[in-house]
This record gives C-alpha cells, structure tokens and sequence, in this order.
C-alpha cells in the first residue's frame, strides 16, 4: 500500500509502506500495545491509523487524475519564447520538449514562464515554469530554436585575390543559429569584392572573408580628415598603402608623423 504525503510543495511521495501493520507503526506508533510475543498493532488501530493518514493526503495532494497537465506548459514556454524573439529578423522555429513524464506537480491555475539567469534565446536553451500558488513549484523544459533565413554562398570554388561577380555567388536559407557570425545576405554586397584566402564551392560568405577593392593606392597623394567630437579638420597626406573603402591605411601626414585612418572614399581618408 503507498502512501503519499506532503503538506508543502508540490509534489507528495513518501516511500511506501512495506504492509498495513508497518504503514501504521511508522505514522502513529501510540497506537502500538505489548504482548509477550513481542511488540504488534492490532488490526483496529491500524484502521484508525489508515483514515487519519487519508484524511492527511487529502488535504496535501491533489485527488488522483488532478496532476497538473505537463504538456499545457509547452505552449506557455513556446509563446514566451517567441515574445523573447521578437524582431528578429528570418522565419523562427521553436521546439519546446517535453517535461519528465513522472513527475507529479500540484495544479496551476495560472503557471508563469521566466527566463533562466544568462538564458540566450538562440539555438539550444530553456525555459522556466513554474506556479506561485500555494503549492508552488517550478520546471525548466528544454527549448530548441532555429532563425531561418538567407544567406550569401559561394557558388564555386574562389581563389585567393579574386573579384566576386554575380555569377559567382547565390542565396540559400539556412539556420543561423548554426552559423558564425558575420554572414552576409545581400549578394549586393559582395559583388566586386575581393576574396581575401581561398573559399570552398557552397561556403558562407562572411565580411571578414572578403576585403574591397583598392580605391587609394600606396604612394599617391590623399586627403586626410581629422574627425574629432563635433568638428573636422582638413589636410593633406601620401598614403602608405592600399585599401578599399571601410578598411585602414597608414599615411604620412605634411607634418611627418604616420596616420592610421579609415578609408571614406576615394582618395580620403578619416582619421579619429
């Protein structure tokens, strides 16, 4: 015979009962009397001992079939994630799991879902539910999300020192929660790009990996601009190497010293 108790929390399951005589011992031992064969309960104490320790269940568990449902939590917890989601741009996948099959939680008129200290909504995390009644508990369910959506790939193989045409290159929907970061999606932007290392046939293209075409070249005359918090000052310089727009140049400065700036433009360059 089992006998599950418990006053506080939510779930009741004490370790069974061996017998009736055992089961009545341990929770009222005054009812215990000696015989000179030794010390027994008798079978009407035993009775009294049984309806006073059902009496006590009824009041700690729930009645049989009244466990809380475990798979109602799953679209609280996808909701809540998805609400973490929002804005993020692609199309999202959520996939909450289910929570142990053998647990037995009291009923939750309203659970909540929270997120765990540190949780990153991306890939593979979980969430927390749990209940703030009067038997309260809580439960973490396992959650995998994926963020669909298109990528730039290489449409061969590219050699180091090439220039990307459109040919070269095309989009694929890919998870980017399985993707480094630095993925482009716009094949506009690389178009006219240089690769910077070899790259495989169906490869991610990242920013990193591409570099742009040189519009300063090492030795010719530039523009420099001196960019400062709410002002800029003009001057003039000769580069010390080659970049394209967005990358760094040194630059010999009237003055002597060498520069390092951010190439802005064709034969500009700002330095901070």
């Amino acid at each position: 015979m089992h006998i599950q108790v418990r006053l506080r929390g939510a779930v009741c399951k004490p370790p069974p009962a061996t017998d009736l005589s055992t089961t009545a011992i341990g929770l009222f031992s005054d009812f215990q009397t000696t015989s000179g064969m030794g010390s027994y309960i008798t079978e009407r104490s035993a009775r009294i001992a049984l309806t006073i320790a059902g009496f006590l269940c009824a009041a700690a568990c729930p009645a049989a079939g009244t466990w809380q449902d475990l798979a109602a939590l799953q679209p609280l917890a996808e909701n809540f994630v998805r609400a973490q989601m929002q804005g993020t741009p692609g199309r999202i996948q959520i996939s909450v799991g289910h929570a142990e099959s053998r647990l037995r939680l009291a009923p939750c008129e309203q659970p909540v879902a929270f997120a765990p200290p540190g949780a990153r909504y991306w890939g593979n995390a979980s969430v927390g539910v749990r209940c703030d009644g009067h038997q309260s508990w809580a439960l973490y369910l396992p959650v995998s999300i994926s963020v669909m959506a298109p990528v730039v790939v290489s449409a061969r193989a590219i050699r180091k020192g090439e220039t990307l045409a459109a040919s070269d290159v095309s989009l694929r929907e890919m998870d980017l929660t399985q993707l480094p970061a630095g993925g482009i999606d716009d094949t506009g932007d690389v178009v006219g790009r240089i690769a910077k290392g070899p790259i495989a046939g169906g490869a991610v293209l990242r920013a990193e990996t591409l570099r742009s075409p040189p519009v300063i070249t090492s030795g010719e005359a530039v523009k420099v601009a001196y960019a400062g918090d709410g002002f800029e000052v003009h001057g003039a310089g000769r580069a010390l190497s080659s970049g394209g727009i967005g990358e760094d140049v040194e630059v010999r400065a009237q003055s002597g010293r060498v520069l390092r700036g951010l190439v802005r433009s064709k034969g500009w360059v700002v330095v901070r």
